[in-house]
């Protein structure tokens, strides 16, 4: 078999290396980011029928956080929990009353930008319950409830501060097929888009001709089956006394619910509202649903009504 070998001329080669440093040189540095372990104010938490060990539980948010960052392609995960002494500190600075002057100092030992440091309050997967009509099991309630603190080590400045309560819905669990594994990551993936929202929130960057709609996030942290709320970015806001941006304001116009998950973006149908080609060329950003006060009240409704109906026939529905 003949093979053919091309060469390229000096001159040529030389042009494809100045490119390939001028690309270097233009390309913004990345931000590198750490999270602490999260202290915990229990030593083990609830899982179905299983007991959840808390060293767990932090370690599995800990790594749910490193692979969206590493897989956002924006940020430098630093990673050194498996450094004994780095997570000794990691753990006295996640106090929330440690000085910024600390924060900085200890950023600059582990060469980070951001640093994330939070506190676990409480997580729980209920266990099954029996449905006596069909004989089959279901988990009806998840929750996870968390604080965070986002600083800028450089500055001291904190970027984000929150109290979070991550409420699965019924329909979220009912797609996991109640199974306690797949709410587990639900939850897990649910936070960490919660304390990203604010420096790396995620975005619909496009609408497809089948009436899809492109997230400019996939891998593990999205899933099929996740309601998200979709919000239009409106005018810059600054704050009259420093000049500083505090973000734009947002409105929310959608609801969507991801159908696909690819290994950097996911694809998405619109659930209700409108979210046009103009909003999208101005910013749409999404974040985990919030259920409205009509969905509530209709929820609340349909149970009543199951309850009556029991009460009547004697027969328990599915989703009782």
């Amino acid at each position: 078999m003949h093979m053919k070998t091309t060469r390229f001329a000096p001159a040529v080669a030389g042009l494809f290396l100045l490119a390939a440093a001028t690309a270097s040189a233009q390309a913004p540095e990345k931000k590198k980011i750490s999270m602490t372990p999260f202290k915990t104010l229990r030593p083990t938490y609830t899982l179905a029928e299983r007991t959840l060990d808390a060293k767990r539980l932090v370690e599995e948010l800990g790594d749910e956080f490193d692979k969206y960052f590493t897989q956002s392609r924006r940020y430098v995960v630093l990673s050194r929990r498996d450094d004994a002494a780095v997570q000794a500190e990691e753990e006295r600075l996640a106090s929330a009353n440690t000085r910024p002057e600390e924060l900085e100092k200890f950023g600059q030992k582990l060469g980070c930008d951001v640093l994330v440091t939070g506190e676990i309050k409480d997580f729980y997967v209920a266990a099954p319950r029996t449905i006596a009509a069909t004989g089959s099991s279901v988990i009806d309630r998840a929750a996870f409830t968390f604080a965070y603190r986002m600083v800028e080590l450089a500055t001291g400045e904190i970027l984000d501060t929150d109290n979070v309560v991550i409420e699965l819905s019924r329909s979220d669990i009912r797609y996991a097929r109640g199974d306690a594994a797949t709410i587990f990551r639900m939850l897990l993936s649910s936070a960490v888009l919660e304390m990203v929202k604010v420096i790396d929130p995620a975005k619909i960057i496009k609408k497809m001709k089948n009436g899809q709609y492109v997230i400019n996030q996939g891998g593990s942290l999205l899933y099929e089956g996740t309601v998200l709320d979709a919000y239009g970015i409106e005018e810059e806001i600054v704050d009259p006394d420093t000049g500083e941006s505090l973000g734009g304001a947002d409105e929310l116009i959608g609801v969507v619910q991801v159908v696909r998950v690819d290994k950097k973006i996911s694809y998405a149908k619109l659930v209700s509202g409108e979210i046009g080609d103009d909003a999208i060329e101005n910013g749409v950003v999404v974040r985990g649903h919030v259920e409205t006060e009509a969905e509530k009240a209709a929820s609340a409704a349909a149970k009543r009504e199951a309850e009556e109906k029991r009460a009547t026939t004697g027969i328990k529905l599915p989703f009782d």
